[in-house]
């Protein structure tokens, strides 16, 4: 990147000096009330996927880019759990863009 482009920024590393927190790529939202059993199989699934990573790779290796490592991306890069200090960031991030 830095080859092609004069700046490069990393969102993630500019957001957490600015604000001390980590930034929050993505997450999942609702904008109406989400039933008990929705949620129950949802967060079951989304566990099982943090869970089986290597097993998710594999039955999506014909679809990847070739020199791309989404095994360390997945494993290494992205940090799930949406914690308390990433709820402060993604509310702050929010106030920000309001």
């Amino acid at each position: 990147m830095r080859n092609y482009f004069p700046f490069v920024y990393d969102l993630a590393e500019e957001w957490k000096k600015f604000t001390g927190l980590p930034f929050v790529f993505a997450c999942w939202t609702a904008n109406k009330a989400i039933s008990q059993e929705f949620l129950t199989k949802f967060n079951q699934a989304t566990e099982w996927g943090v869970n089986n990573i290597s097993e998710v790779v594999e039955n999506t290796d014909y679809c990847i880019p070739k020199g791309v490592n989404l095994l360390n991306y997945l494993q290494n890069d992205i940090n799930y759990p949406f914690d308390e200090q990433k709820k402060k960031a993604l509310a702050l991030f929010l106030k920000y863009i309001a």
